[in-house]
């Protein structure tokens, strides 16, 4: 599995635990480009609102390789970097199909030449069509993830992402960890080994833990430490067990296992993703098995390819695995010579880590020799885990993509800016709130909750009320001028005079700033007012976390549809 893989795996994995990620969104009329350090400054002064990303709108992707009619597939190889179209997305039925082969005779020579023209429509194993391709069907893409699907990406699942649906947030669940036992409490807290793993003692000496067995007790941990060290540790499971004894070993199941036991007793939903990730898997043939066997014979004629045998079958050689079983294709001339033509896998077997061919030398008249016939051929093994197991890996998804939608109701009740336009969002991981903990910290991680980043002030209105969307200046009661302030949603009064309020929402300031403008004049268009109040200021500690991507764009108008759902999408490489 390649290092981005694994990193895409752990972004996904750590939404809502160890990391939470936010959209701040707004719109600026600097000319800074996308992902400059101009935009990293400006999503803190110049943006309206911000929305935390909750784990249901993230997920890893890959490049959409829709199937398509008379296109040429590569075959997926164990052997070597697979790129390009060696996979495709049926949209009709929602299913992804990894290219097994392109031809019937297994031909590496022949790769390339053959077109698809059989949509691949299966539901779970290897389907070989009348066009000579073969496909794997993957995973199915269900409705609920059809939002990350456009025309460059689609969304890939795996198994080392399920994770069972928990809507508790994360200062609930170290409560639910410590029940009965109270947080405050010290005792035993145990480590167990997530699986097998080899790992050096301290005394230098290789040791090999067994998956479930007790690895290590630490007799005077507080519960809640037990659970916040060690939770989501990539080689160890906490158990905290007060003032008892640990048992030596406890049962940890897969998620493979997970998913098939919830299916068993109809308690995951047939729209989910892993519901057919399972059944996909689960009908296809067992680990270890020889997914395809191909064979070269680009410089090689006819009558160095001559055998005395129609069809031989190859002795299959292995210190791991069984049942497979391969020979080679032939065909008959008008002579009566037999030549060979192609190879095929007559049973899959399983349990195969290594693996070596055999062919009888007497088989063969012409001139190639035994071991350079043998050489021509590649063999394809399944993956650790399966094929099906991982997708993510099989398909080397290097990316996860972004995508929340918030409609215009929503913003209109939320008590928040609403800009009449937007040009600019910004990923930020991790930013703090009013530096006391991590914004969101004390939220469930599928939660999607809308947070303030512009100041709310009333002010006392004169014959005119404040205009929006305008540029403006603060002379604070000390003299104090403050520029490049902009005015955004007005609301309130409209009666004009001095002790009626209107309501405006303030940004471009330094979040410090705006914490003691009472009293202050804004001055806008030449007309002043006097602050009343300041009602609301931003939630964050001002230039806290880490910004991922930031995306400048052409500006969208949203002022006029009331129902309008804006959409922001954004992919970000790992």
């Amino acid at each position: 599995m390649s290092t981005k893989t694994q990193n895409v795996k752990n972004f996904i994995n750590q939404i809502g635990k160890e990391n939470q990620l936010f959209l701040f969104v707004g719109s600026s009329d600097t000319d800074s480009e996308s992902n400059s350090p101009k935009t990293q400054i400006d999503l803190w002064k110049e943006s309206d609102f911000s929305i935390k990303v909750g784990k249901d709108n993230i997920v890893g992707v890959v490049p959409n390789v829709k199937w398509a009619r008379k296109r040429t597939y590569t075959p997926w190889s164990a052997n070597r970097l697979n790129q390009g179209n060696y996979y495709a997305y049926n949209d009709t039925n929602g299913y992804v199909y990894l290219c097994i082969s392109d031809n019937r005779e297994n031909r590496i020579d022949l790769q390339g030449k053959n077109v698809s023209n059989n949509l691949p429509s299966h539901i779970s194993g290897d389907v070989t069509y009348d066009d000579g391709y073969t496909w794997k069907a993957l995973f199915k893409i269900t409705p609920s993830m059809e939002k990350f699907v456009n025309e460059q990406w689609i969304p890939v699942v795996s198994f080392d992402n399920y994770e069972p649906i928990d809507m508790d947030s994360p200062f609930t669940q170290i409560q639910n960890y410590c029940y009965p036992s109270s947080t405050k409490d010290g005792g035993k807290c145990a480590l167990y080994f997530k699986d097998n793993v080899t790992y050096f003692d301290g005394n230098g000496a290789s040791v090999f833990g067994v998956k479930g067995n007790l690895y290590k007790t630490f007799d005077s941990l507080l519960c809640h430490e037990c659970y916040t060290t060690f939770n989501e540790n990539e080689t160890f499971i906490s158990r905290f067990y007060g003032s008892g004894t640990p048992p030596a070993s406890i049962d940890i199941k897969d998620p493979y296992d997970t998913i098939g036991e919830m299916i068993s007793r109809n308690e995951i939903p047939t729209s989910s993703p892993y519901y057919y990730l399972y059944t996909a898997n689960a009908q296809s043939p067992d680990e270890g098995h020889v997914v395809s066997v191909k064979i070269n014979l680009q410089d090689y004629t006819a009558e160095d390819l001559q055998i005395d045998t129609e069809n031989p079958e190859l002795e299959v050689l292995s210190n791991s695995g069984s049942g497979a079983r391969i020979r080679l294709k032939t065909y008959k001339t008008q002579l009566g010579t037999i030549h060979v033509n192609g190879i095929e896998v007559l049973s899959k077997g399983s349990g195969y880590k290594d693996i070596q061919l055999e062919l009888n030398s007497a088989d063969i008249i012409g001139t190639t020799t035994k071991d350079q016939l043998l050489s021509l051929i590649e063999i394809n093994l399944d993956e650790i885990d399966g094929l099906g197991f991982d997708p993510m890996k099989v398909l080397n998804a290097e990316h996860a993509m972004v995508d929340v939608r918030i409609d215009k109701p929503t913003l209109n009740n939320s008590n928040l800016s609403i800009p009449s336009s937007i040009n600019f969002y910004t990923l930020v991981q991790n930013p703090r709130y009013n530096s006391d903990y991590i914004a969101g910290t004390n939220e469930n991680k599928y939660t999607s909750t809308l947070y303030r980043t512009t100041a709310k002030v009333s002010v006392y209105t004169p014959v005119t009320n404040p205009s929006p969307d305008k540029t403006a200046r603060i002379t604070k009661s000390d003299g104090t001028v403050l520029r490049d302030l902009k005015v955004g949603k007005v609301t309130g009064s409209s009666v004009y005079s001095p002790t009626a309020a209107a309501q405006l929402e303030l940004k471009g300031l330094e979040y410090s700033q705006f914490n003691n403008l009472s009293n202050s004049t804004i001055t806008i268009d030449g007309t002043s007012f006097t602050i009343k109040a300041v009602e609301n200021v931003p939630q964050f500690n001002q230039y806290s976390g880490k910004v991922l991507s930031s995306k400048k764009t052409t500006s969208l108008d949203i002022s006029d549809v009331e129902t309008a759902i804006i959409r922001i999408n954004m992919v970000k490489g790992m």
